[in-house]
């Protein structure tokens, strides 16, 4: 949502767009701690796969914080490259967990609903 404001809104829109980095940013760390649990339980194959999403991830979320930083100092432009980049990222990130959970089906399954 942020590149998007960031491509489409203007400059009236930076704040948002800053901190919606900001919660995204935040928002990381739930995920990671859910993606450890179900790493766990995942075999020695899954669990490569998962090293990588993880790590295509972390870096995702370093060009986020980059980004972040860059706005917090005014520099819009550079933020805006950096979150693009990130979101390259997150693509990619994304891409290998929806393997995980699709192809490997590696994902937490509560009896209730088998």
């Amino acid at each position: 949502a942020a590149s998007v404001l960031d491509l489409v809104g203007g400059e009236q829109s930076r704040p948002a767009a800053r901190r919606l980095i900001g919660l995204g940013i935040l928002a990381a760390l739930p995920a990671a701690v859910t993606g450890l649990a179900e790493w766990t339980g995942a075999t020695r194959e899954e669990q490569r796969v998962g090293v990588v999403h993880a790590a295509v991830n972390v870096g995702a979320l370093s060009l986020y914080v980059m980004s972040w930083r860059a706005r917090r100092k005014e520099h819009h432009r550079r933020g805006t490259l950096l979150a693009l980049a990130g979101a390259g990222s997150a693509g990619v990130g994304g891409f290998l967990g929806g393997h995980l959970v699709s192809a490997r089906k590696v994902s937490s399954r509560h009896p209730a609903f088998e």
